[in-house]
């Protein structure tokens, strides 16, 4: 059949099966996910705009997980700022009383950011090296690097929050990010008046539940695609790709530097935009105009129907049958 080049993401999802085939379980959470980043101008080759996943555990203090049980998700309908009612509070506050429409956000930090990527990825190269680079020569200091995940979650959902990053793939299919391999010196973790050392940091520190970071990997991407996850996904699609990408009532409403459409015709200082935009994180590409269609549970999961690895570097083509094929 004939393929077509399609222009905006926007109507290449439209036109496209993928919504239909994730809805009817024939592609996973997890296809489903890095497809709509990949559309929506994410890529694993920038740092910038890599690829963003959601937290979807909550529980990362218990001896085991029960996947059937939806007291150890996260609210899927929620940004990670708003987890917090006392952090929301806060926020909201402060836009009260905000005086300069250039600043109107409830988030002035994102949740996906070069510094994000590099942090969760540093015990590999390149990150190690770029984190080097961007602290000036050396590592930061222990507490500041991404050393627990448990202690990862505890940063995002505290009252004094001003932490609001997402994940990123590798914590759904990849162990080695975990593994401090290279023995690389991370430094040590400070505790008590007089700067006493606690422990060194190596290898990320697990939630109890998991023995070992690829059991880990493992239940972690049950968890992504769990019933739970599947029947509340959707919600978090319209946060970060759909229409409620800049939503006060959903309590979504990021620095306006930000998002794409910035940069426009009335842009008065392109310069600054790209400035902040490249320090403080990028949102992806809108790809629903309207509310994102639930996935339909009570059906058993077909993955027969596998949809072809995109290179980002790639052209995407929708072909009239509704399948994705690339090109150079």
């Amino acid at each position: 059949s004939s393929c077509v080049q399609m222009i905006p993401s926007n109507e290449l999802i439209q036109q496209s099966k993928i919504t239909k085939l994730w809805q009817t379980r024939e592609i996973s959470n997890f296809t489903y996910l890095l497809y709509l980043n990949i559309l929506s101008g994410r890529s694993f080759n920038d740092i910038s705009q890599y690829p963003v996943f959601p937290w979807i555990l909550k529980d990362y203090t218990s001896d085991t997980l029960n996947l059937d049980d939806e007291a150890i998700y996260r609210d899927l309908s929620k940004p990670i700022g708003a987890l917090n009612p006392k952090c929301i509070a806060k926020m909201k506050r402060k836009l009260a009383e905000c005086p300069d429409p250039s600043q109107y956000c409830l988030f002035r930090s994102h949740f996906s950011t070069s510094a994000f990527v590099i942090g969760y990825l540093i015990r590999l190269e390149p990150f190690s090296t770029l984190h080097i680079c961007l602290q000036g020569g050396s590592y930061d200091i222990g507490e500041r690097l991404f050393y627990s995940i448990p202690k990862a979650w505890i940063s995002i959902t505290n009252d004094q929050q001003n932490d609001f990053r997402e994940l990123i793939p590798e914590f759904f299919f990849d162990e080695t990010f975990l593994i401090n391999s290279n023995g690389f010196d991370l430094g040590y973790l400070i505790s008590g008046p007089n700067g006493e050392r606690e422990k060194r940091i190596n290898d990320v520190e697990l939630p109890k539940w998991s023995k070992s970071p690829r059991d880990f990997i493992n239940i972690h991407r049950k968890a992504l695609e769990s019933d739970y996850v599947s029947s509340h996904l959707h919600n978090w699609i319209n946060l970060i790709f759909g229409v409620h990408q800049r939503s006060i009532d959903h309590d979504n409403l990021f620095h306006p530097y930000t998002y794409p459409d910035s940069i426009n015709d009335n842009s008065f200082d392109l310069s600054v935009i790209q400035g902040y935009a490249a320090n403080f994180g990028i949102y992806p590409t809108c790809l629903f105009t309207q509310s994102h269609p639930k996935r339909e549970i009570n059906r058993p999961i077909h993955v027969h129907f596998q949809l072809p690895m995109i290179d980002p570097n790639d052209s995407i083509i929708w072909c009239n049958n509704g399948t994705f094929l690339t090109g150079k």
